[in-house]
């Protein structure tokens, strides 16, 4: 569990993430990590993905091409938003600005470069820098230098390292490899990060199902670890509280008489608010003790594995992965039966779950047209008349003539 100060991100290169949602709910609920960045989710636009306590965040492929997508989960409870994408032509990015406590905003960044992307890269990161001013970009840059200990460098980590020097940004790299395949042992995953300038902790951990590994990044803050929250109110004690505030007839003479008035406002509905409320911690997803002991299990297999390279150790691998997928798919079915089974027609419960069944309007997700990727609502009303303009035209009569 993240009980220190300071603030806890992960960066995983998921390498197809649909069939290792409960993986990574099992991770997360084990680490508890303030913030995920991920990427190759290979989602589309209509896929969803639900983590308790948590908001997730996924951009589609802007190219169509299933080894793309990027996405951020972060915890609920920590005050931020989601910004849409600029016109970005060679990486792929998803942006969460998260405010902590006493901070100043901090753009956090997943990306992904694809291996076989130019030197022009980099134009993509500066757009991505320019949003904000504190900026941790972290993700998969498929970069090698020999500046952060892999066995060579190529062109793209060469580059890459020159655009750090010139922006005076700081890397945040691993000490051991983050991927380890039959040509070699090499450190794809890290962060840039610009005016984030905190004592950090990086490491790469033997963890989830990928052919990279997740790695840690601790920044010490000194801000207090986020526990995952809801205020509940009592409305009717809210009532209460602003019929018992006396009522003065309000005049105003000027503009400073407005002022007062509406900070006096303020004050008794945050008063009221807060008399009438109390927190109250969310429940962590429990995971069974066998789910727990087979994870154990399988991360040292992976590691086993990454050091033999041996055939033997890969099949066990394998088979210690698919036997992991049952439990999590068993306990989710055991969970849906006890849902069902405890809904009860006198407490309500069953009309509230038709409801949410019922429901028919639905969040539309982020659409991609032939330029870009739209986000507001504005957009995608532009962006479907653009498209049902095109497809039904009027006929402008130039058919042929009956005489």
């Amino acid at each position: 569990m993240n009980s220190n100060k300071g603030i806890v991100v992960y960066t995983w290169n998921a390498n197809g993430l649909y069939g290792k949602v409960n993986d990574l709910r099992e991770f997360v609920s084990r680490k508890n990590p303030d913030i995920v960045l991920i990427q190759e989710t290979h989602l589309s636009g209509l896929d969803r993905c639900y983590f308790p306590n948590y908001t997730f965040y996924s951009t589609p492929s802007r190219t169509h091409y299933k080894r793309r997508g990027t996405a951020v989960l972060i915890k609920s409870c920590i005050t931020h938003h989601h910004v849409p994408n600029p016109n970005l032509y060679y990486v792929e990015a998803t942006m969460v600005v998260a405010t902590f406590h006493s901070l100043p905003p901090i753009n956090f960044i997943s990306v992904y470069n694809p291996p076989l992307n130019t030197t022009m890269f980099t134009n993509d990161l500066e757009k991505l820098i320019s949003y904000n001013s504190s900026t941790f970009i972290a993700g998969d840059f498929n970069a090698k230098n020999r500046q952060w200990n892999c066995s060579s460098t190529c062109r793209l980590g060469k580059h890459l390292l020159n655009f750090v020097k010139i922006s005076k940004q700081i890397l945040l790299t691993p000490e051991s490899p983050t991927k380890i395949s039959t040509t070699g042992a090499s450190i794809l995953d890290f962060a840039i990060t610009c005016n984030v300038n905190y004592l950090n902790t990086v490491r790469a951990e033997n963890e989830l199902s990928s052919d990279k590994l997740p790695v840690r990044f601790w920044l010490d803050t000194a801000t207090d670890p986020h526990h995952s929250q809801t205020f509940i109110t009592n409305w009717k004690k809210y009532q209460h509280h602003i019929i018992a505030n006396s009522t003065i007839d309000f005049c105003s003479l000027n503009f400073e008489d407005i002022e007062k008035e509406i900070a006096r406002f303020t004050n008794e509905h945050l008063e009221a608010v807060k008399a009438s409320g109390t927190w109250v911690k969310n429940s962590n997803e429990e995971f069974s003790l066998e789910i727990k002991r087979q994870t154990k299990i399988r991360n040292k297999l992976q590691k086993i594995f990454q050091k033999s390279r041996d055939p033997r150790d890969k099949n066990l691998l394998n088979r210690a992965h698919s036997y992991l997928r049952k439990p999590p798919y068993e306990a989710n079915q055991r969970r849906e039966t006890n849902k069902i089974t405890s809904l009860n027609p006198s407490d309500g419960s069953i009309w509230r779950q038709v409801k949410k069944k019922t429901k028919t309007c639905s969040k539309i997700p982020p659409l991609l047209t032939p330029r870009t990727i739209v986000y507001t609502n504005h957009e995608k009303a532009e962006a479907i008349a653009d498209v049902l303009e095109n497809q039904f035209k009027t006929n402008d009569g130039g058919g042929p003539h009956i005489h």
